[in-house]
């Protein structure tokens, strides 16, 4: 950020912070050089736009796109996601793996007998 902003004038980037009740804040930060007439810098311009909110949904898009819905387990791409990964990690570093394949014979009538909990209830 500094080298950026020492050899351009500015800096744009997203950086983690924390709030004072210690919760992690997302911000978009955009730092701009300002020169007095001799062309130093005097002061640094900060403006910046909390972005929690997008991306705790960006977060929540990323799990449904890797999560089953019903049972919230990884589903088929990341599997082969981390798979792909694990294959590569083993070949890098001279490893064997194993792959378990378990197979349930007409687990979607299992589903559609036993809905998942609509409610939740606190004790």
């Amino acid at each position: 950020m500094w080298r950026s902003i020492d050899e351009d004038g500015h800096w744009g980037g997203e950086v983690w912070d924390r709030r004072k009740d210690g919760e992690p804040l997302a911000l978009w930060l955009n730092v701009g050089a300002v020169k007095n007439p001799a062309g130093e810098v005097c002061h640094y311009l900060v403006v910046f736009s909390d972005i929690t909110a997008r991306k705790e949904t960006e977060d929540e898009l990323q799990h449904r796109a890797n999560h089953d819905a019903l049972t919230g387990l990884p589903n088929r791409a990341l599997f082969k996601e981390r798979l792909e990964h694990a294959l590569l990690r083993a070949q890098r570093y001279q490893l064997n793996i194993a792959v378990l394949f378990l197979d349930l014979d007409h687990f979607k009538e299992i589903n559609l007998a036993y809905p998942p909990f609509t409610h939740t209830y606190h004790l």
